[in-house]
């Protein structure tokens, strides 16, 4: 076992890089009655691995070989005071996101808004991956300002590439007690980072795309996204995968899924 927390934590994710995971943490029960629900914040984000680019978003390097005990399990300290809603590994980077809280009382129904849709991102930056607007490596979680402003709901670290999907629409709140707001329609995708198969959209000077690059097709809402070393994948609310990049078929053969 790496870590055991208390009874009443929750683990609502796990994101695993090439060498280091993260770990997000929630708290929170259910009350009896359906039309009175507990508030659930996010506690923390965790992470354990290797360190040697800042991705465990800690100052002290981890060993590559080292054997992970509990006690190599560290709280991501700047990331103690907003409220992550999703983490995502990358190869050798690591990015997390906001969201708002909602809470439930009988009729009543009190929002928050704690930085929703902010992106924050550490560790390997060379390509532009952690969307800083440059590319240095970022020791602890750094704000991705290329990105403020465009209501981002969903991320995606690649190999040496990101994907951010951002929302515009009419709130609404589901059934069921969520610590996220939904939003109607999802309509943009942002790629940043390693684009040398074009997997970021664009031709950028030295394979890096620093400046996120929109992408929107009409009448097309992306909801999900997923990232390759050489392609980036979007999926709509059809149903529908677009594709950017080159998919390796074989150490012979390749072919190119742009669209």
């Amino acid at each position: 076992m790496i870590h055991a927390f208390p009874k009443e934590v929750h683990i609502k994710q796990i994101a695993c890089g090439a060498t280091h995971c993260l770990v997000l943490t929630t708290q929170g029960k259910n009350d009896a009655l359906p039309a009175m629900r507990s508030l659930i914040i996010a506690l923390g984000v965790y992470s354990w691995g290797q360190n040697n680019q800042g991705q465990i978003g800690s100052p002290e390097p981890v060993p590559m070989m080292m054997r992970v005990h509990q006690k190599n399990l560290l709280l991501v300290q700047s990331l103690k005071n907003k409220n992550i809603v999703q983490i995502a590994a990358g190869g050798y980077h690591s990015l997390a996101l906001t969201g708002m809280i909602v809470l439930r009382v009988t009729v009543i129904l009190l929002t928050m808004l704690i930085d929703a849709g902010e992106v924050y991102g550490f560790g390997a930056g060379g390509y532009g991956q952690l969307g800083t607007g440059n590319k240095s490596n970022q020791k602890f979680p750094t704000l991705a300002l290329e990105l403020v402003g465009k209501q981002i709901n969903f991320i995606v670290a690649g190999p040496s590439h990101s994907i951010a999907i951002s929302t515009e629409g009419k709130v609404r709140t589901p059934d069921a007690y969520i610590y996220l707001i939904y939003i109607d329609n999802v309509i943009k995708a942002y790629l940043f980072g390693r684009t040398e198969s074009r997997q970021c959209n664009c031709v950028a000077s030295e394979n890096a795309c620093v400046q996120p690059v929109e992408v929107s097709i009409k009448n097309e809402f992306f909801v999900y996204a997923a990232a390759a070393h050489s392609c980036t994948y979007l999926v709509t609310v059809s149903g529908k995968i677009f594709s950017y990049g080159t998919l390796w078929v074989s150490s012979r053969s390749s072919f190119r899924c742009y669209i």
